[in-house]
């Protein structure tokens, strides 16, 4: 296939240096299209991340993430139940990511000071780290998105990762009006419809 192909391109040219962050920060739409298949939103993240980014670690991040957004979603808290939560269920779902030592770097994301998780670089575990920290560390989801914006460096991605995780926790209306307000009409309105269609979704899907 085209897509293996590319796949394999992108993993000879870049070597062990594919880990980054850019699949990370697109996939969080998994975590509406398939809230009741854990499976096949591990698989499909996995998939979307290894044509661009492929190493075990992305995958392991988009994994996680989506399965940590999915948590959420459900109400499935406090932030480290669901945290715990979502690397168990990619453990038993993709055993052949063993991520144990990763796991204990990402857990321990809310005890780290500040300065630990500053100027991050494009490694997809790192903004993962960071993501988490600023959601941990704020009060509000617009706390959390700005802690993560002013973190410095490859910051705009860690908000972009930040601010799913802060939406889920915290939910869509959490967000303040004059941001939404700022995209502009059409696009709040396309918005408020994708997110109006994730809750049928998932309202059906444990009906």
């Amino acid at each position: 296939m085209e897509v293996e192909a590319a796949t394999a391109d992108v993993a000879a040219a870049l070597g062990g240096r594919a880990a980054g962050n850019g699949a990370l920060m697109r996939t969080l739409p998994v975590s509406f299209f398939w809230p009741g298949d854990l499976a096949r939103a591990v698989a499909v993240s996995r998939a979307l991340t290894r044509m661009t980014h492929p190493a075990p670690h992305a995958e392991w991040c988009s994994a996680y993430y989506n399965l940590l957004v999915l948590r959420l979603l459900r109400g499935e808290g406090p932030m480290d139940a669901a945290m715990a939560g979502a690397a168990a269920d990619v453990r038993r779902i993709a055993p052949d990511l063993d991520a144990t030592d990763l796991w204990a770097h990402v857990r321990a994301a809310g005890r780290l000071s500040r300065g630990a998780v500053e100027n991050p670089t494009g490694y997809s575990v790192r903004t993962l780290i960071a993501a988490l920290w600023a959601v941990l560390t704020g009060a509000t989801a617009e706390e959390a998105i700005i802690l993560a914006a002013n973190l410095g460096s490859d910051a705009d991605t860690v908000a972009a990762v930040a601010g799913g995780i802060a939406g889920a926790q915290w939910g869509y209306g959490a967000l303040p009006r004059r941001w939404v307000g700022a995209v502009g009409e059409v696009d709040v309105g396309r918005l408020e419809a994708a997110v109006a269609a994730a809750a049928s979704a998932d309202d059906a899907t444990h009906a």
